[in-house]
């Protein structure tokens, strides 16, 4: 006798047949992606392909876990790998059945799982969303990182590439500076910027203290042949102005006709994003007023400037101009190396990988590691330093990322006895250039 509560036959026997065929599909599937050179592609379609018949959907940190290793303690920057990499497996799907009739594997938006679905739902279902993560944190513009001791010359036409790149820094800037006017607000804000405000770092800027976002960025030299056309810009850490450059050429003699300056510099469009981000993280007043803020870039600082107002730090650790000089002062690290950040009671460095040249070959899943530094300083005059930077564009933005989290900030004030003044390092494991996770190596309390 038949149970009512059974499902049917029929229901049993659909059911059966679509789990043979979503298997057979991930088989065929797992065939294609194992002839790629992605390791981590395929782990990521291995494991999602396993827990396609579970109930729930695995969640980033699970995937984390089981896909890039490590423990499962929330990590924004796993997180954001978890999501990156989806989206990649996701456009390999699409690549692959694109013009393909019946059904194909899916991962349907807003889930990690894989799904048997018909093309005509599939396209019906791809029309436009907001941009995925992997759009802002995979950007497609070549940034420019120098060599340590030696110039980095631009390929021929990149001069028309800086420029624009210039410009479209000033722009960002200047949109930012008009945004950041100051506006009155409802008084009180919300708990989460009570709970930001109230952080070790962020509870030093001053009450109704304006406050200078400095955006990072590195001086570059005209070089020409014929003293007429400029062949090529050269970005050098050991020429950080043209003042640097007179100095440059009167030790050098010979590059007299060689060297010129425009009085240019170059703002890395990740340290661009990362100066917006902090710019609309900064907490309101204790009133619930918006704080009176502005992107400036590092070259136009001045010791006015700096005794004017409380001051936020983001980008490269090489290209903070005058403010690497208080910077030096407060810390009880070393930044004089290049792309190292040096612990002289230790006798720790921590160096990040030089790039590499544009003729090695590119390697896939490649693991590298990039170090962020976050600190709040005692700045001449009495005001806040703040400084939320990395060697490298990968740990800037992490660190940008990392103000925004009062959670975060609070994990380091645990180490530093919540001081008003400390500095912390952070180790940030990427894959191709994304970051899979971020290590506290060092947080330390300051007088």
């Amino acid at each position: 006798m038949e149970n009512p509560a059974d499902p049917p036959p029929e229901a049993n026997y659909m059911a059966d047949r679509a789990a043979a065929r979503l298997a057979e599909e991930i088989a065929r599937l797992r065939a294609v992606l194992s002839a790629s050179r992605s390791a981590v592609q395929l782990r990521l379609f291995d494991y999602l392909a396993a827990r396609s018949g579970d109930a729930r959907a695995p969640k980033e940190i699970e995937i984390a876990h089981a896909v890039f290793g490590g423990d499962e303690s929330p990590d924004t920057a796993a997180d954001s790998g978890v999501r990156v990499y989806v989206h990649r497996l996701r456009k390999r799907l699409e690549d692959h059945y694109r013009g393909q009739p019946g059904a194909r594997l899916v991962i349907p938006k807003g889930e990690y799982r894989l799904v048997l679905a018909e093309a005509e739902t599939t396209q019906a279902s791809a029309g436009f969303t907001a941009p995925d993560l992997a759009e802002a944190a995979s950007p497609r513009v070549p940034t420019i990182t120098p060599q340590p001791g030696r110039f980095r010359r631009l390929p021929r036409g990149a001069v028309p590439a800086l420029l624009g790149l210039a410009l479209l820094s000033l722009a960002i800037a200047t949109g930012l500076a008009l945004y950041a006017w100051p506006t009155s607000q409802v008084a009180g804000g919300t708990p989460d910027d009570e709970r930001l405000r109230n952080t070790a770092l962020w509870r030093n800027l001053g009450a109704s203290v304006p406050v200078l976002v400095v955006a990072g960025d590195a001086y570059a030299a005209a070089e020409t042949g014929d003293q007429r056309n400029v062949r090529r810009m050269i970005l050098d850490p050991r020429i950080a102005s043209r003042e640097e450059l007179g100095q440059h050429i009167r030790s050098h003699p010979d590059q007299f006709y060689r060297l010129y300056d425009f009085d240019l510099h170059f703002t890395p469009v990740p340290t661009a994003l990362a100066a917006w981000n902090v710019e609309a993280t900064l907490p309101r007043e204790a009133a619930g007023t918006r704080r009176s803020a502005s992107i400036v870039p590092a070259s136009a600082m001045t010791p006015a400037l700096q005794q004017g107002a409380d001051i936020v730090y983001v980008g490269h650790l090489a290209d903070m101009g005058i403010l690497a000089a208080p910077l030096a002062a407060a810390s009880s690290l070393r930044f004089d190396r290049p792309g190292a950040i040096v612990d002289p009671a230790t006798a720790r460095i921590w160096q990040a990988a030089p790039p590499a040249p544009d003729s090695t070959p590119r390697v896939r899943d490649a693991v590298a590691t990039d170090y962020g530094y976050l600190a709040s300083l005692p700045a001449p005059g009495g005001r806040a330093l703040l400084v939320v930077a990395g060697l490298g564009d990968v740990a800037t933005a992490q660190l940008a990322g990392l103000v925004a989290s009062a959670q975060a900030l609070g994990q380091i004030a645990v180490h530093t006895g919540n001081r008003p003044h400390f500095e912390a390092v952070f180790a940030i494991d990427t894959r191709d250039g994304i970051a899979v996770s971020r290590r506290l190596l060092l947080a330390r309390a300051l007088r």
